[in-house]
């Protein structure tokens, strides 16, 4: 699924983060974070994929977002 998204914060991911909004939430639907609360998620991606805790923070709720 493509997310229509502004711009500047679809690059602003990528230079932070390394990866897409589609690259991100095809991760987060992975076995590895399903069953997972939001601040479950967002810690993994703070302590495992060394993400800032704000950008773990915008990423998870926009995954959640997508339900």
């Amino acid at each position: 699924m493509k997310l229509n998204s502004n711009h500047a914060v679809a690059e602003e991911v990528i230079v932070e983060s390394g990866r897409t909004w589609n690259q991100w939430l095809d991760e987060l639907k992975s076995d590895k974070f399903k069953d997972l609360n939001c601040g479950e998620v967002e810690d993994i991606l703070v302590h495992e994929y060394q993400l800032d805790r704000d950008w773990a923070a915008k990423i998870t709720a926009r995954f959640a977002s997508t339900d």
